[in-house]
């Protein structure tokens, strides 16, 4: 290969080759994405070069590929697959933003796995999808069970009863959302391409009225997007309730819908604390527990207005429709 891009596209096409180069039960394969400005070590973050480093070494006994994408890889590939909209990817006004778009676009083109750089392995990628996972399951007397093999692999962030006002104080857009520090998927998925296109549509917009500079990343290319998307793949399941996918009521489990397996909070969020934001979150010794993230929150910078609006959400249950983001 003369560059990632078509280091990929091998990697992509020898995984094609054996059913052991995917993840057991899905056509999701054994390539691991993760992204970062640049692939020089001497320029990470300590507890980034600890957690490239365990992902590396987990990797080592199986058949799997790994990819750091870097600025100048992301570009490349963006603009030989999306020529039509590389400006409109490179305008986006955060870095945080780009990485939300190129992580779905990266499943989009090649399929596999997308981890953030602050995650860790918990439990090797061969294992991520069990013969339990995919077991059919029931809500409200209607029993339900995915279609494999399964093509997009999600995990809940927050988890939160449906008619309180909890998950809005907290900084969510759902009472049942999604994480996009972790995903996993097909290529080709539909709702990966509806992602991309969904988020090109709403930057054009606010391109056009001036207000992109100003947009919040959680809801033009973060959680709240992607689990606005995932709801609308799975809206035609007869009976089906987006909420049903919660674990506070069943202890929290693997649930399958059409060709997706919604992993319970504790897949991709296990180990929080006690109290107040656990949201039925399990140790990180679970065997739920797919890898733990350490939320280095590097996209972040301190804000005190930030700070305002978190403590006007939380302790006076006011400012819902305020941004969280600086």
């Amino acid at each position: 290969p003369k560059n990632i891009r078509e280091a990929a596209k091998l990697a992509a096409y020898l995984a094609s080759l054996s059913p052991k180069r995917y993840v057991p039960h899905s056509s999701i394969p054994l390539i691991l994405h993760q992204t970062w400005k640049t692939t020089r070590a001497e320029e990470w973050p300590s507890l980034m070069i600890d957690c490239v480093a365990e992902w590396l070494h987990a990797l080592r006994s199986e058949p799997a590929a790994y990819f750091l994408w870097d600025d100048d890889g992301m570009q490349e590939v963006i603009t030989y697959h999306w020529p039509d909209w590389v400006n409109g990817y490179l305008n986006l006004p955060k870095n945080v933003m780009r990485a939300d778009v190129f992580r779905i676009f990266a499943l989009r083109w090649y399929g596999g796995v997308y981890t953030d750089t602050d995650t860790k392995p918990l439990r090797p990628l061969s294992q991520w999808i069990s013969i339990d996972d995919v077991a059919p399951w029931t809500s409200r007397d209607q029993k339900f069970a995915p279609t494999l093999p399964i093509e997009l692999l999600v995990g809940i962030e927050a988890d939160t009863l449906p008619n309180s006002d909890a998950y809005w104080r907290m900084g969510y857009g759902h009472p049942v959302e999604l994480t996009q520090w972790a995903l996993a998927g097909a290529a080709g998925h539909p709702a990966l391409i509806t992602m991309l296109n969904s988020v090109r549509t709403a930057a054009d917009v606010l391109a056009t009225e001036g207000a992109l500079v100003k947009a919040d990343a959680l809801a033009l290319t973060g959680p709240y997007r992607w689990t606005d998307t995932v709801i609308n793949y799975l809206k035609d399941v007869p009976d089906f309730e987006w909420n049903s996918l919660s674990g506070l009521t069943d202890q929290g489990r693997s649930k399958g819908v059409k060709d997706v397996l919604v992993l319970p909070i504790t897949g991709f969020s296990p180990g929080r604390s006690k109290g107040y934001g656990n949201m039925g979150s399990k140790p990180i010794s679970h065997p739920d527990a797919r890898l733990v993230h350490l939320a280095s929150g590097t996209w972040k910078s301190f804000s005190m207005r930030t700070e305002l609006v978190k403590a006007c959400k939380s302790l006076l249950a006011m400012c819902k429709d305020w941004s969280i983001v600086p």
